[in-house]
């Protein structure tokens, strides 16, 4: 990393599949707090970000990705750094993404 000095790689997205069952019924995906259909995390030291807790941009790329590879709309993913968070997105027809779930305000 110390030969990088930011100008290409703002940011790094580790991704892998969560444990939950494929389907597109977030009421029943979240009866069980500790399945999901993704799971991540998001480093940034260029940025001077050692890795953001919970990540929104992230999660609008990741949507799409996994909404593909699970032939599923609606995702309920978990960003697994120390703070970490859960993020519910749903990729609509027209390509957008919506994401929902619990937010902190940093600086307003």
């Amino acid at each position: 990393m110390s030969l990088h000095d930011g100008s290409l790689v703002k940011g790094i997205i580790m991704t892998t599949r969560g444990n939950l069952e494929v389907t597109n019924n977030l009421q029943e995906a979240q009866k069980n707090p500790s399945e999901y259909h993704c799971l991540s995390r998001y480093f940034a030291p260029w940025n001077g970000i050692a890795e953001d807790p919970v990540t929104g941009s992230a999660h609008t790329v990741l949507g799409p990705h996994w909404s593909q590879e699970l032939s599923i709309s609606k995702l309920r993913c978990r960003q697994c750094s120390p703070r970490g968070g859960d993020v519910l997105v749903t990729v609509r027809t027209d390509g957008r993404v919506d994401l929902s779930g619990q937010a902190v305000t940093i600086i307003q």
